[in-house]
């Protein structure tokens, strides 16, 4: 399939939008620790700036078992920590696992069918 010049830029503009919104919402996650976020910010950075070998080296860093999640949730303020806080920042955990899983295939495909994927161009 032959793609207009509109076209690969709506697909990379997609994939970058994504790119970007998950970059301000692990920023302003405060339950996660310091050197999760850099990893996470690394790799979405990566994506954003079409580097590939980055990209992969982090998303792979970036793969945590269920039973890990609770190493990377920060416990500052012990008078606000109880089960449900542990409980919903495992959760956003969780979904930054499922959102780099999806920026990463959409990065993928868009570099598959409409060619380089260096988003910010």
């Amino acid at each position: 399939m032959t793609y207009t010049k509109q076209q690969k830029q709506q697909r990379r503009k997609q994939v970058y939008d994504l790119a970007k919104s998950l970059h301000k919402h692990v920023r302003d996650y405060d339950v996660i620790n310091n050197s999760y976020k850099i990893k996470y910010l690394t790799f979405v950075t990566a994506i954003k700036n079409g580097e590939f070998k980055l990209a992969t080296k982090m998303y792979k860093q970036l793969d945590i078992k269920d039973e890990k999640i609770i190493d990377y949730v920060v416990f500052g303020n012990s008078d606000k920590i109880n089960s449900e806080y542990v409980r919903i920042s495992c959760e956003i955990i969780k979904h930054l696992l499922d959102a780099r899983k999806s920026l990463f295939k959409s990065a993928m495909e868009c570099d598959a069918t409409v060619g380089y994927w260096k988003l910010s161009k």
